[in-house]
């Protein structure tokens, strides 16, 4: 006759404390395995067969072995944005990079299955993921709608958006505004308003610097535009405009005055 397992309440095992003897595991076998009740340091109850506390292999609920998934942590291309509780299984809303919404299990973000909304396969077909064009319609999306992007306040903080057609496809982007040209990139015509085909189009450095929402403009003989343009209509150094607005210059007087060389 075995030897009956003595095992007391309040005896320690690993991170588990015994709370009380509980009704036994009846194998088909007809084997018989005690059990007891367990409270883990984590906090959890479970239930554990004694033998199994006894040889060392149950040392906590499960909590050790649980994978904690975080808001703001990356799975390849997802970011995570919260988890859905609607569901047996652990689900997490995420971001893509490409700025679509998507749910993916905990397991299949955390054994590589799934990295991206889908849009690695559509990148597969167009064959254009390494593209000047296609990192430009990336970044678009990123400073949009990526709070983490380093450039999101400038952008989607302050309420800029991408149209839903550029949104949903990068082919679509590709089709409006064609591939970008060699020297220039994405740029606004009013640059407080949003990213779509008719307020958009592909500029150079000089483009770029006349369009800045920063620029300061100043209105002589009834034309207004910023420093660099009168800079390089009045054969002047911007610096030299910029030194004497800062100096609180008068603008015209900042455009007329002739430089006095020393």
């Amino acid at each position: 006759m075995a030897k009956e397992i003595k095992i007391k309440k309040g005896e320690k095992f690993g991170f588990l404390t015994v709370i009380k003897e509980v009704a036994p595991n009846i194998i088909p076998s007809g084997q018989i395995n005690r059990r007891v009740l367990c409270k883990c340091d984590c906090g959890e109850m479970s239930k554990k067969q004694i033998g199994n506390l006894k040889n060392g292999k149950s040392t906590h609920c499960g909590c050790k072995k649980k994978i904690e998934i975080k808001k703001g942590d990356r799975y390849g291309r997802l970011i995570i944005m919260k988890e859905i509780f609607d569901s047996s299984y652990r689900m997490f809303k995420c971001l893509c990079d490409c700025g679509k919404l998507t749910i993916v299990s905990r397991n299949h973000l955390r054994n590589g299955h799934t990295t991206s909304c889908g849009c690695k396969k559509q990148e597969k077909k167009h064959g254009m993921c390494n593209t000047k064009t296609y990192i430009a319609w990336a970044g678009m999306i990123q400073r949009c709608i990526n709070p983490k992007s380093i450039r999101f306040e400038a952008y989607g903080g302050r309420g800029i958006l991408v149209c839903q057609r550029w949104k949903d496809s990068f082919e679509n982007f590709l089709e409006d505004m064609g591939e970008v040209p060699t020297e220039m990139s994405l740029d606004r015509v009013n640059n407080n308003g949003n990213y779509y085909k008719e307020n958009c189009r592909w500029a150079g450095n000089k483009d770029q610097a006349r369009n800045k929402r920063t620029n300061r403009l100043i209105s002589m003989n009834g034309k207004t535009q910023p420093v660099i343009c009168w800079a390089e209509e009045l054969n002047m150094n911007a610096s030299t405009i910029g030194t004497r607005l800062f100096k609180k210059w008068d603008p015209v007087r900042a455009l007329t005055e002739p430089i006095r060389y020393t």
